[in-house]
């Protein structure tokens, strides 16, 4: 499982796994990718609609998809 954390400087995020390890997600070109992972289904062109989705999803949890080599 991986969570959505809020990062230190409010336009960031973390993706933190069961074991503690977090991935910094800082650039908005990864937004949409990462929102699609949380369940958005948006377009991949729409970084503000990815940017409010991770937002609004803050603490949400999914399966990791491939983000930590498990």
């Amino acid at each position: 499982m991986i969570t959505l954390e809020s990062g230190a400087f409010g336009w960031d995020y973390l993706l933190v796994n069961d074991r503690g390890e977090s991935i910094l997600i800082q650039t908005d070109y990864d937004y949409p990718g990462v929102a699609t992972t949380f369940g958005w289904g948006g377009s991949e062109s729409d970084i503000s609609g990815a940017l409010q989705y991770l937002d609004d999803n803050v603490g949400a949890s999914v399966e990791d998809p491939g983000y930590f080599n498990n």
